[in-house]
């Protein structure tokens, strides 16, 4: 569970999950201080590193070595579905062939999987 709240400036947000605080604030044009993630970066955040753990755990789990690898997540919202576009870089160490085989295990990532399911939204009272 996580819980947001005002911090005193225009928009900015602790939220807390358990022992760990980070602020989520709008960027300046949209009147906030930028003083953390605006709300739709921690989503991107949230596949980004779903899919980085995903990778490290399979390569540990299969004694595989992987070497140094970063992903990228953007958000896409100005289209008729939300689309995640991700990006995976992979070390030299690793050929093609394991490349596309950690792509197919990155597509089964926890957070993905939540996110292609139907959502629903309940106010609890």
């Amino acid at each position: 569970m996580v819980r947001a709240e005002y911090q005193g400036s225009p928009y900015a947000t602790k939220l807390t999950c358990r022992e760990h605080q980070l602020i989520a604030d709008v960027t300046a044009e949209k009147g906030g201080l930028d003083a953390g993630l605006r709300p739709h970066d921690f989503l991107e955040a949230s596949l980004a590193s779903c899919l980085q753990i995903t990778l490290r755990m399979y390569a540990q789990k299969h004694g595989i070595e992987v070497g140094e690898t970063s992903v990228t997540v953007e958000l896409e919202r100005s289209v008729s579905a939300a689309r995640f576009q991700f990006t995976i870089v992979f070390d030299p160490c690793c050929d093609e062939g394991l490349q596309a085989h950690l792509r197919d295990v990155l597509l089964k990532c926890p957070v993905k999987t939540t996110l292609s399911q139907p959502i629903e939204f309940h106010l609890k009272s």
